[in-house]
């Protein structure tokens, strides 16, 4: 089982010329969006013009990104743009006279060069978590053995005690950690290519009217 030397998806997507990387991102966190404004109580054919206009933001900023630990995650940053999406869509319900709330044209701006940004609410961390390892896992079960496979699901996903592993499996113990944490180094390096931490600089951070999270 090898180490990934694929560089980050989001990285990739700011190459222009890059369609495929295109295509993974939107494949990976389009239904993140969808899913969260679903949970919100969007209609499906509003929540699909959500993740049009969420994506539609990202194509345009992700070219612009710089490093900066002190704006936080990509996934916090994904979980601005579409929050604030959302409370103008609802806002724009109880104001259908004005183009916009307040007047504030719905497209990204730039904000205070201070802005932090964190996760919109748990739901949100959840749905994004899930997805991801979801679709890491996906990409690296083929490299994985069945024993080495049975070892991490074992001890990682349902908590089994490793010396009950070893016994039904009949290997060592020290061998079930091995497995597991071999799987476990892969699985890791897999979501740091999905979702690298990549914080944003000023030219690229959302805001689109509401208040920002």
């Amino acid at each position: 089982m090898t180490a990934t030397t694929s560089p980050s998806l989001l990285l990739r997507i700011r190459n222009a010329q890059d369609n495929g990387a295109w295509q993974e991102f939107t494949d990976l966190y389009s239904p993140v969006i969808r899913d969260y404004c679903l949970r919100e109580r969007l209609q499906s054919s509003d929540a699909d013009d959500i993740v049009q206009d969420v994506m539609s933001m990202v194509s345009s900023a992700i070219r612009n990104f710089e490093y900066d630990p002190a704006k936080g995650r990509f996934r916090s940053w994904l979980g601005t743009i579409t929050a604030n999406r959302i409370r103008n869509h609802f806002a724009k319900l109880s104001n259908r006279n004005h183009r916009s709330l307040n007047g504030i044209d719905s497209g990204a701006t730039q904000v205070s060069n201070s802005q932090a940004y964190v996760d919109p609410d748990s739901a949100w961390v959840e749905l994004f978590t899930e997805r991801v390892f979801q679709v890491a896992w996906t990409r690296i079960r083929p490299e994985i053995s069945e024993v080495q496979c049975s070892c991490f699901e074992a001890t990682w996903v349902r908590n089994e005690d490793a010396a009950d592993v070893a016994k039904s499996m009949k290997i060592p113990v020290h061998q079930v950690y091995v497995n597991k944490s071999r799987v476990l180094k892969r699985l890791e390096a897999e979501v740091r290519v999905l979702a690298e931490e990549i914080p944003f600089s000023d030219s690229v951070e959302p805001h689109d009217g509401a208040s920002s999270i």
